[in-house]
């Protein structure tokens, strides 16, 4: 299971990110568009230095060095503006997708791709797919690249993408906005998928 912030603050979201990774989270996912550069590196510094590792930076790449991230998110339109983007071997790579012909088609140097929105999403209400990514999945022939869902998944529908063709799926608003985020994570955490 994967993690993916909010855009925006949350209260003592630097507490609760702790107290995720000491639970067992493996990967967060920072995603903070329009962070200017000094309040990514608070928002960085608030963060045990024993957790870098697990953070994957979708803004401000060129703080990963400094802070010890090893992980890159490219958003989709990214890799849309700049055509081919230079992936460096010294770190890991992430990208989303919004289709499963995108993702099909994505060169080999990302280790996983976001298909988004599997399900209609729970922090950008409204926002859904005009297809149902859940039925695009079975078109899946990239195996090289791990394919994760991603949009409107919480602990009470992950049977909704279990055995459909996901090698993990990632969650944010239905972990974020749960009554308790870390009893939730908890069960997420708990759910074998496609086992």
């Amino acid at each position: 299971m994967i993690a993916v912030t909010l855009p925006l603050y949350v209260p003592s979201e630097e507490r609760l990110i702790t107290a995720f990774f000491q639970e067992g989270l493996e990967l967060l996912h920072v995603r903070k568009p329009g962070i200017e550069r000094e309040c990514m590196r608070r928002w960085l510094e608030a963060i045990p230095a024993d957790f870098h590792s697990r953070l994957v930076l979708h803004q401000h790449h060129e703080l990963a060095e400094a802070y010890g991230i090893q992980r890159l998110h490219v958003p989709e339109y990214l890799r849309a503006e700049a055509g081919q983007v230079d992936l460096f071997p010294e770190y890991t790579y992430a990208t989303s997708v919004h289709d499963i012909n995108t993702f099909n088609s994505l060169d080999e140097g990302y280790t996983y791709a976001f298909l988004s929105p599997v399900l209609e999403s729970i922090s950008k209400p409204g926002y859904k797919s005009p297809v149902s990514l859940l039925d695009q999945v079975s078109l899946r022939v990239q195996q090289g690249i791990a394919l994760v869902a991603l949009g409107g998944i919480h602990a009470g529908n992950l049977s909704d993408i279990d055995h459909k063709g996901f090698d993990d799926f990632a969650v944010s608003g239905g972990l974020w906005y749960a009554s308790d985020p870390l009893q939730t994570l908890r069960e997420l955490l708990a759910y074998p998928l496609n086992k």
